[in-house]
């Protein structure tokens, strides 16, 4: 019973500061991508172009068959993500810390909990819909998985399975193909195992690992160009943008270990950084050749860590979210040295105490931000919920028309279409200019330099600007030059109708 309060109470923390958090402009594409799925039958790839993995839009695709309220439901289960990794890692300190009383576990599980919900690098990703609290939910799962299969990992069962977990991460955000390293090294390198068993071992994780990759390489298949530009080339077009810009911020290797720095210096992540660091080596010290080959684990957490800060690292510019997915582990690695104390009562103790004054750093710095969500907390002032109403006023405005914007959510939840060739937001628009024409129109983009041409086949009915500063220029200059008349929206915004 106090465990299901515990979770019902962090569920309740977590929906009231979500609903509140501001529009992100990478929402409108994934959200965009699910719901052409449901409406039209549209496919990432082959039909529009899409810029990551795309398991996260055909989630939302199944989603939003149900609801029309799409950015509500999008948050909602990207939150329900989020709560079922901190009950992961909640079961975790549970099950591992057998040594201690059942109190103790609980509280050590709270406390862990405690220190990923308070971590700001989770106070401002999780919840989003954006593809974060997925991949880092299968992960972490599959790493229970393996730490309970047992170092030998001889039960294949557990290994294909801990493939498919790690494959569906990949195939909702790239970076987390890096990720494949720590347990590929925990079969061949750490598992105490024949050879031969070794290889089938990483012949069975590796088949798992294709099974849940199956939806991105079939998609991959029907488009393997525009996936390919999806998932590369257009990251590499993104970097030259943003030079040409005179951005400076994590655009070189010093640069990125500049901002990781800062990221890492805030008190709730540096807490998690030296408790990890001080505990890890405290432990492998203590232990003698047999017992750290025997604790595997914590060998695959140090390198699970490495990797997915790599995938972090590896984009350019690289963006504060993009470090949450080490802030689940860090606290994992915590509850895993903490049990390698149970022999030594002094040692486990200092432990304790300093998980202690972790956690109450972090609550300190990370919970205040919820407790202002609770007292503010009312469903009109939530962000979906002013999003559909902007959707509601754009539907009444254009009735059965359709709306170019770069902002796609705030027309699709009113039930208005837009354009396909729009659906990726800003980001296809900012770096059309750096494709060829030809490329244009292979990929479906559709860019300043084209407009009058497409338009003049397919005009909109409406224009809604006010979210993307210049780069809506260009559709602010077609809907005067072609007399759209101006209405301002309740969120400030303009939509550009088509004069009668």
């Amino acid at each position: 019973m106090a465990t299901f309060l515990f979770f019902a109470v962090v569920l309740l923390l977590l929906v009231s500061a979500n609903m509140q958090k501001g529009l992100s402009h990478d929402e409108h594409m994934y959200v965009a991508g699910g719901e052409m799925l449901a409406r039209d039958g549209l496919l990432p790839y082959r039909d529009y172009t899409y810029l990551q993995m795309p398991n996260l839009a055909l989630l939302y695709g199944v989603l939003f068959q149900a609801t029309e309220s799409l950015l509500l439901a999008a948050r909602l289960l990207n939150t329900c993500f989020a709560v079922l990794l901190l009950g992961t890692i909640f079961y975790y300190a549970a099950t591992l810390l057998h040594a201690e009383s059942r109190m103790a576990r609980w509280l050590i599980g709270a406390g862990s909990v405690v220190l990923v919900l308070a971590n700001p690098l989770f106070v401002y990703t999780s919840g989003l819909a954006w593809n974060h609290d997925l991949p880092l939910l299968l992960t972490a799962l599959a790493f229970v998985l393996y730490s309970r299969a047992g170092g030998n990992g001889r039960a294949a069962r557990s290994w294909v399975v801990c493939g498919v977990l790690v494959g569906l991460a990949i195939g909702t955000r790239l970076s987390f193909v890096l990720a494949v390293i720590p347990f590929v090294a925990g079969i061949l390198v750490l598992a105490q195992s024949p050879w031969r068993d070794k290889l089938r071992l990483a012949v069975i994780f590796f088949a798992g690992a294709f099974l849940g990759l199956l939806p991105a390489l079939l998609l991959a298949d029907l488009a393997p160009v525009e996936f390919m530009f999806g998932n590369w080339e257009y990251h590499r077009l993104n970097q030259l943008y943003w030079q040409q810009a005179g951005y400076d911020r994590a655009m070189d290797f010093w640069g990125k270990l500049v901002y990781l720095k800062e990221v890492a210096f805030e008190p709730g992540t540096m807490s998690l950084l030296v408790l990890f660091v001080l505990l890890a080596l405290a432990g492998l010290i203590s232990t003698g050749r047999r017992q750290r080959m025997s604790n595997a684990p914590l060998l695959i957490l140090v390198l699970l860590i490495l990797s997915l800060l790599a995938g972090a690292l590896v984009p350019t510019p690289t963006w504060y979210q993009y470090y949450y997915a080490l802030v689940p582990f860090l606290v994992i690695g915590i509850i895993h040295t903490l049990s390698l104390f149970y022999d030594d009562r002094r040692a486990r103790r200092l432990g304790m105490a300093l998980f202690t004054l972790a956690v109450l750093v972090s609550a300190s710095y990370g919970l205040p931000a919820y407790l202002r969500a609770i007292v503010e907390m009312s469903t009109e002032g939530w962000i979906p919920s002013e999003v559909h109403r902007v959707g509601t006023e754009i539907k009444q405005a254009v009735g059965d028309g359709k709306v170019a914007t770069l902002a796609s959510l705030y027309p699709m939840e009113g039930g208005v279409r837009i354009y396909k060739e729009l659906a990726s937001g800003p980001f296809g628009w900012r770096v059309s200019g750096l494709v060829s024409d030809r490329q244009e129109m292979e990929l479906g983009i559709l860019s300043p330099g084209n407009l009058e041409e497409f338009f003049r086949v397919d005009p909109p009915q409406g224009i809604l600007v006010g979210f993307e500063g210049t780069l809506e220029q260009p559709l602010i200059e077609y809907a005067m030059t072609h007399g759209y008349r101006p209405l301002k929206l309740s969120n400030e915004a303009m939509l550009w109708l088509q004069s009668p």
